[in-house]
């Protein structure tokens, strides 16, 4: 019997993916599945919190669904005693054949808000919306799509800060919409504003990781929009814009990709759970993720990247630190 543990609601934000959890992801688990403990956590640092340490090290085998990780700085070792893993945010350094990326989601409310919309007829008012921090590749990609009017901008002081927007006014804007950037956060390419633009009938736009549609390790092939940088992004849909019926096309073609690959990622999370493999499984992604596994420079890509990227950060911090300091002093 498959036995459901749930320790990412220790966690900060606790509820933030739940009803892409239980409304998609994990939708066709049943209990009368193999006999494991299924456990479902959130960590990005680079070691287990204890308790989390304690229950997977006290389960036999587990099945795990690892959130979060966006660093990809967590030690992933005791990896090699689960029968499986699922985790968020692709990393091609991770070679273990028993981890599978799965898509970050949607934030509870999305699915809700989405379908609130779905029964009024799509007004179009914007050609591009985004909501969040003007920051990093974010302050490149409003340089570019800001060019193209009529859009929606909505740039916040900082994550989960008292001037964003609530799910309900995103799932609004959204619904006016006909494609959304998803620029990267701080420091990973990927974002929960793919699926949550996917929610909402708008179609994503991505600039490439290096060269690279990194959408597709997650996502498999599907009908984004991606280009080589954001002013390729910007001329492409900029080209959609002049054209009202290749948009339509395009936009029913996302709709329906997306139904079936929410219905086909449940099917496929259910038959690896049972089987211990993903040989059957509808989805494109796994063998997109295979491959991303074997391909050098895509492997040498990620571990520049993030290298850097942590550097930055960690400069960032330190200069933080002494101004707080100074300001201590000061006071």
């Amino acid at each position: 019997m498959l036995r459901m543990v749930r320790l990412d609601r220790q966690q900060e934000g606790a509820g933030f993916e739940e009803e892409y959890l239980g409304g998609c992801l994990l939708s066709r688990l049943v209990a009368d599945m193999p006999d494991a403990d299924f456990i479902v956590y959130s960590c990005d640092k680079p070691a287990l919190p204890p308790e989390i340490a304690a229950a997977i090290g006290a389960s036999t085998r587990p099945i795990l669904l690892h959130l979060s990780n966006e660093s990809l700085q967590h030690d992933f070792g005791y990896y090699r005693n689960a029968r499986w893993v699922f985790r968020s945010y692709f990393d091609p350094n991770c070679t273990l054949p028993t981890v599978t990326t799965v898509p970050l989601g949607f934030r509870s409310g999305f699915q809700a808000g989405a379908e609130a919309h779905r029964k009024t007829e799509r007004a179009n008012e914007y050609v591009w919306a985004f909501a969040g921090q003007k920051k990093s590749d974010r302050k490149a990609m409003a340089e570019q799509m800001e060019r193209i009017t009529p859009h929606f901008a909505h740039y916040t002081s900082g994550w989960l800060s008292d001037d964003m927007l609530t799910v309900a006014q995103v799932c609004e804007v959204y619904a006016k919409t006909q494609v959304v950037p998803c620029p990267m956060g701080n420091i990973n390419p990927d974002s929960f504003r793919i699926m949550e633009a996917l929610e909402n009938g708008s179609i994503p736009v991505l600039k490439r990781f290096y060269g690279y549609d990194i959408a597709k390790y997650t996502f498999g092939d599907h009908p984004f929009i991606v280009g080589a940088d954001w002013a390729d992004c910007a001329r492409m849909v900029a080209r959609l814009q002049r054209d009202p019926e290749q948009y339509g096309a395009r936009a029913t073609a996302v709709e329906s990709w997306y139904r079936q690959f929410k219905d086909d990622l449940a099917e496929d999370i259910a038959r690896i759970v049972r089987t211990g493999s993903t040989a059957g499984c509808k989805g494109s992604q796994f063998e997109h993720q295979r491959e991303g596994k074997a391909d050098r420079l895509l492997k040498a890509a990620f571990a520049w990247h993030f290298r850097e990227k942590h550097r930055l950060l960690h400069r960032i911090g330190r200069a933080g630190d002494m101004l707080t300091g100074k300001r201590a002093d000061a006071s």
